[in-house]
């Protein structure tokens, strides 16, 4: 059909461009409409997943470790881009101007959730969702209703704080991120972690492995060489940064 236009109008480059641009613009929605029915689908599917939460069970969504005297972690305290973490209290006085009796609350582009724990004082229940592998370990960290073992976790953690740093060798993620997107000393500790992490999963429930990776993805964000995302690093000598 463009070939034909161009045939005809070949004189009137401005009519053209315009067909050309509309129909590019024609595809973008095309492509937005099929992503946001995905989305939606997988939506749907998280619900059977069990990412509704009662909030009446979790009226009060507690930093992880607040009972230690270690570093804890609040879930808006990550490096993410479009994070609303310092928007969170006017969307919640929108929201709650806008609508009336309502029980439920949906966020289906979650992102790090700081929206989702901003509404919890508010909503019944939570429905949070993300097509993330990472920010659905992180959402089970902080909102998934299970007993867990605080002072099991501390124990792996303070092994993880404690590891000779010299006796590690080279590992996947040493060999592929070292000296990139992390120096090469960190670079091999997160991957020994990793692999620790899971060779531990048969002594952990859900809740607690999902906090031992939460805790090493918090932790490697805050020395992470990159401007906030891990598309690309930073080009340019690493500081060794105590992870």
């Amino acid at each position: 059909m463009i070939l034909i236009y161009r045939i005809y109008f070949k004189n009137t480059n401005k009519l053209c461009s315009h067909f050309i641009i509309m129909s590019f613009a024609c595809f973008c929605r095309c492509f937005i409409a099929v992503f946001f029915l995905m989305e939606i689908c997988y939506f749907c599917k998280s619900i059977n997943s069990n990412v509704m939460f009662e909030n009446k069970k979790i009226s009060s969504i507690e930093p992880l470790f607040e009972d230690f005297s270690k570093q804890r972690f609040n879930i808006e305290n990550r490096r993410y881009i479009g994070n609303k973490a310092k928007l969170t209290d006017w969307i919640i006085s929108i929201i709650l101007k806008e609508t009336k009796n309502v029980k439920i609350f949906a966020d289906l582009f979650a992102g790090t959730a700081s929206v989702s724990y901003a509404a919890s004082r508010y909503f019944k229940d939570i429905i949070v969702n993300d097509t993330l592998f990472a920010n659905n370990t992180i959402y089970k960290a902080f909102f998934k209703q299970e007993k867990w073992n605080k002072y099991l976790i501390q124990t792996i953690l303070d092994k993880y704080n404690n590891l000779d740093l010299s006796s590690l060798e080279d590992n996947y993620f040493s060999i592929y991120f070292g000296d990139k997107f992390f120096d090469k000393i960190n670079s091999r500790l997160i991957g020994f972690i990793r692999d620790d992490i899971e060779k531990r999963k048969p002594e952990l429930n859900e809740k607690e492995y999902s906090i031992l990776l939460t805790c090493l993805i918090y932790s490697i964000d805050k020395i992470a060489n990159t401007v906030g995302h891990f598309d690309a690093y930073i080009k340019k000598s690493i500081q060794y940064k105590k992870l």
